[in-house]
């Protein structure tokens, strides 16, 4: 079913794209509210790098394909000799990267995380797509790093949140 409505979406957001449209409906203007909800709930999770918050924001249906990503996200895709992102591997991934934030902040590097340029692209009922750009700030020794990434995120609404059930980011 999730499958089904992937496709249905990715037609409706070429359309939208091509047509210059983006949402519709009168619901718009909540699912936008709640998904801008989201988006501030995983700023403040990954701030704190707090991952039960992190792993929250999955739905267990989780995959992404990175067969077109960035050359460092498909290099590393590559080496591992996958993909296809499942749910248990993305929960790996965010195990790792708390774990190697955390010994970046324990060796004196401030980390930021911030979103922002949200877009509500398409919704349904039960599924959405937006758009952000994620930053990822690393201060040390006087000196900033800048990492951006922009990313388009699909949610499927289960039970009453909006839960990530693919992703993709090209830097």
């Amino acid at each position: 079913m999730v499958k089904k409505h992937l496709i249905i979406l990715s037609l409706a957001l070429v359309i939208a794209l091509l047509s210059g449209c983006t949402g519709g409906g009168s619901g718009e203007v909540s699912v936008n509210r709640e998904l801008q909800n989201r988006i501030a709930q995983m700023e403040k999770a990954w701030n704190n790098l707090d991952r039960a918050s992190i792993k929250s924001l999955y739905g267990r249906n989780f995959t992404a394909h990175y067969a077109d990503q960035n050359e460092i996200a498909k290099e590393f895709m590559d080496e591992l000799g996958i993909s296809v992102l499942t749910y248990d591997l993305c929960m790996e991934l965010v195990d790792f990267a708390v774990d190697m934030y955390r010994y970046l902040e324990d060796a004196g590097v401030t980390v930021n995380f911030e979103y922002e340029d949200f877009r509500l692209v398409h919704h349904s009922d039960d599924i959405a797509q937006t758009s952000q750009v994620m930053i990822v700030t690393l201060s040390y020794e006087g000196r900033t790093e800048i990492t951006e990434g922009k990313g388009v995120v699909t949610w499927e609404k289960q039970g009453s949140s909006w839960k990530i059930v693919s992703e993709g980011q090209a830097r």
